[in-house]
């Protein structure tokens, strides 16, 4: 039962690009294992990195430098004791800088913690039986649930409704609001 709740979040995002700590891979952590097994499903790529750009200090400079600046309290306050994904953005961060060759201006991005609680998990033989993401028939047609239900005008506006698909809220507070 280890790492579900991560495998399900890759499989869900279908990330290009899984990063992992270079340490991880050398001595075979169960983590790494889990996603090398299962890395044909989760069509992406493995790319390690030094452990060096896994510094939670580092993650919250990057938060204090490019997060909106409204948002800069409230995004400390909710990564306040997660550690880890402070690091883990820490080191998404330094690898778009010196992999990708990308900047970002100053407090130009919408940065958002968003925890596993509070949503649903559904395995990727229902997602593909159920045709939530893509028909069977034909992966190119738009008829399947999120097919229906995609009117947004932009990628951006795809992505939260693909999750929100794939990943449905549990809380019955915030669905009756």
């Amino acid at each position: 039962q280890s790492y579900v709740r991560t495998l399900h979040k890759l499989a869900v995002f279908s990330h290009s690009k899984i990063l992992i700590l270079d340490t991880a891979a050398k001595t075979k952590s169960k983590l790494f294992c889990l996603i090398e097994e299962n890395l044909d499903d989760l069509n992406s790529n493995l790319i390690l990195l030094d452990r060096r750009y896994w510094a939670e200090t580092t993650g919250i400079e990057f938060i204090e430098q490019f997060g909106f600046i409204q948002d800069v309290d409230s995004i400390k306050m909710s990564v306040d004791g997660n550690y880890f994904s402070v690091c883990c953005f820490a080191a998404a961060m330094k690898f778009i800088e010196l992999a990708l060759n990308k900047t970002f201006p100053p407090h130009s991005l919408r940065i958002r913690y968003e925890a596993s609680e509070g949503s649903m998990m559904i395995d990727l033989s229902t997602i593909r039986s159920l045709e939530l993401i893509q028909n069977l028939q034909n992966q190119k047609s738009p008829d399947c649930l999120f097919g229906i239900l995609n009117q947004t005008l932009t990628p951006m506006g795809s992505r939260p409704l693909r999750s929100n698909v794939l990943q449905p809220l549990t809380d019955q507070h915030t669905l009756e609001t």
